[in-house]
């Protein structure tokens, strides 16, 4: 089964007669479904990300609140295990796009998973596990991407921690933390 999302009030299918279309108030672009099909993630008009429920079209949910004013968002994805939602960020024209994640209906607020390198992160999409793939690019000088893009893997399970005698007060934070890259 295909879906669309074109900016309008509704997520079309398309190839399968018994379901046409998923509606809501809000304007949908950029919908993702979730790994097990119950429910999608898309941008609003306001670029909020919410996620819908396939069988309750009307109840929309919160996955991470407008941004202010300037900020772009694009590309929300799920995880593969459905647990959070990961996105693209731009704060304004001349800064760099960066990759947030965020728990589905978590109450930390948002985690960023791409490096402060210099270079615009754009595009992410979820993998096995805890996996993200996103796109790497250079920057321009003026906030644009340019140049040919990498691929680049965030592995955001939790990493083992090494046997040592060190409290955990004394290992460094890439140690043992979860999202290491």
């Amino acid at each position: 089964m295909l879906t669309s999302s074109n900016g309008g009030t509704a997520i079309t299918f398309h190839g399968d007669p018994s379901r046409t279309s998923l509606s809501s108030p809000d304007t949908i672009t950029d919908a993702a479904w979730s790994p097990d099909g119950s429910q999608a993630v898309y941008l609003d008009q306001q670029a909020g990300i919410k996620r819908i429920r396939f069988n309750d079209g009307a109840t929309r949910y919160t996955v991470n609140s407008p941004p202010d004013d300037g900020v772009r968002r694009g590309s929300p994805t799920w995880w593969a295990d459905g647990s959070a939602v990961a996105w693209s960020e731009k704060n304004s024209a001349s800064s760099l796009w960066r990759v947030a994640t965020e728990q589905v209906g978590g109450l930390l607020g948002n985690s960023w998973l791409s490096p402060k390198d210099g270079k615009h992160y754009l595009n992410p999409d979820g993998g096995p596990g805890q996996l993200v793939a996103f796109q790497r690019q250079d920057d321009n000088g003026s906030g644009l991407p340019t140049g040919q893009p990498a691929v680049m893997l965030y592995d955001g399970a939790p990493q083992p921690v090494p046997p040592t005698r060190a409290s955990s007060a004394t290992r460094p934070p890439w140690c043992c933390s979860p999202g290491t890259r």
